[in-house]
């Protein structure tokens, strides 16, 4: 999201340099601004839109089966909590990940947790998603599988601190970055010209038996992730 303006030195000189201008094609972005307004099952596809704001995803949100949209061919029967697809534009967005049943229960941190919080997003010219920090006491029911697609411009990602699982990508360059917090915490790395993968944290203990089980943490799997892709922290900048 960029801002520009002009300015002029002089009234005659400003109108001049306007009449000159020919104004770049407007997109209105299809936005959600209120981090506090908690959904569920959120499919946005637009054309030429770009896709920008804040989600607020609750995983126990309940919505009437009348209100889904249908399935996606080739989806089977898995619905994502959260997907958002720009054909032609870019996707641009901040992502919260709730639990409403978090605050209500002592017993909450000792029940088994539900399957994965889904999130996909695909932009044309590039997808920048963050996903803020999750509540301590709620992490474990706030495990989540992102998959971004990307054909041309940037892909940025910015990880909660407490991202634990693999990260798996497939791109047509090799401008891949990792922030100074993302390669700290980096346990395994392998890649070659256009594929990728690593392991964000410690490896789960032998008697967990995760080695041989279907993994159920957090996930990212990212194809044709564009020009170049780059991987942050929260609240790290651009610059590190």
């Amino acid at each position: 999201m960029v801002s520009r303006q002009l300015q002029g030195s002089g009234g005659h000189k400003h109108i001049a340099a306007q009449e000159n201008m020919q104004a770049p094609p407007y997109y209105p972005a299809i936005s959600t601004e209120s981090p506090a307004m908690a959904a569920n099952y959120v499919q946005i596809r637009q054309t030429s839109e770009p896709i920008e704001g804040t989600f607020t995803i609750d995983p126990e949100v309940r919505i009437p089966p009348w209100m889904l949209p249908p399935l996606q061919p080739g989806c089977g029967a898995t619905r994502p909590h959260l997907f958002l697809e720009s054909k032609n534009n870019s996707v641009d967005v901040l992502v919260h990940l709730v639990h409403s049943r978090a605050g209500r229960t002592t017993a909450f941190e000792d029940s088994p947790a539900p399957t994965r919080i889904l999130l996909e997003a695909s932009g044309h010219r590039g997808v920048s998603l963050a996903i803020s920090p999750r509540s301590p006491r709620s992490c474990n029911h706030l495990r989540f599988c992102l998959k971004v697609t990307v054909s041309y411009g940037k892909t940025v990602l910015r990880l909660p601190p407490d991202f634990h699982g693999p990260i798996r990508y497939t791109t047509s360059t090799t401008q891949v970055r990792f922030s100074p917090g993302v390669r700290e915490k980096i346990l395994a790395l392998t890649q070659d010209s256009r594929t990728g993968s690593c392991f964000i944290g410690e490896w789960p203990s032998s008697e967990s038996e995760e080695d041989d089980a279907v993994w159920t943490g957090d996930e990212i799997e990212i194809a044709g992730g564009g020009e170049k892709i780059d991987f942050f922290l929260w609240g790290e900048t651009n610059a590190q």
